[in-house]
């Protein structure tokens, strides 16, 4: 863990702790998929017992729990010094391939993030000079609205985003909803009151 893993009061942002587990979920998939084929995350569920800070060392063990046909279901445990502060759960949709047509899953990945020309883009609106913490800020997430009852925020999808089958990273869904949500968190919290996520589902 280092700096640039954090959110803004010095903890490791929820997208990074769900980036660094889908990743090493989508190592094992990858390495199980029929020649041709391509994936992309459907489901994932992170729980984070404990707080992760820059210095700290983190490893991630895989497991498949189903390989069927059509998906496959991974589990990874994050552990600090033997101890596990953190499990994963994701369900990875297989993609056939079609010829050279780019591949779009049920999913409704951005058609930015296949490489076509999506539809109109959000109106440009200044952002908000909020301080988010560099991971977030790494991402270009920008926030354009936030107040007790709503927050909105905008990212520009590029290649950065991306895994290696082309589709935007799970990590990536995580954290601009944990980063989005977090701004309305810090809305509601009383003077001096900190938060961290504890759990954290995305549904792609």
């Amino acid at each position: 863990v280092s700096e640039r893993h954090l959110h803004n009061v010095a903890y490791m942002h929820a997208g990074a702790w769900t980036a660094f587990a889908d990743s090493i979920a989508g190592w094992g998939a990858a390495r199980l998929l029929p020649v041709g084929w391509n994936f992309t995350t459907a489901e994932m569920k992170m729980n984070i017992f404990h707080t992760a800070k820059a210095g700290d060392e983190l490893l991630a063990l895989a497991v498949p729990l189903h390989v069927g046909q059509r998906t496959h279901v991974w589990e990874v445990r994050i552990a600090r010094e033997g101890v596990q502060i953190g499990n994963f759960i994701c369900t990875q949709v297989l993609l056939a391939p079609k010829g050279d047509a780019p591949k779009k899953s049920t999913s409704e990945v951005p058609p930015e993030a296949v490489g076509r020309e999506g539809a109109e883009r959000t109106p440009s609106v200044a952002p908000l000079d909020e301080p988010q913490g560099p991971y977030a800020t790494h991402l270009g997430i920008e926030a354009i609205e936030i107040s007790k009852d709503r927050a909105v925020g905008r990212m520009q999808i590029d290649e950065r985003h991306l895994h290696s089958g082309k589709f935007m990273h799970g990590g990536v869904w995580a954290t601009l909803g944990d980063t989005v949500a977090g701004w309305g968190t810090r809305e509601n919290l009383r003077e001096g009151q900190v938060f961290s996520s504890s759990d954290l589902k995305v549904n792609v």
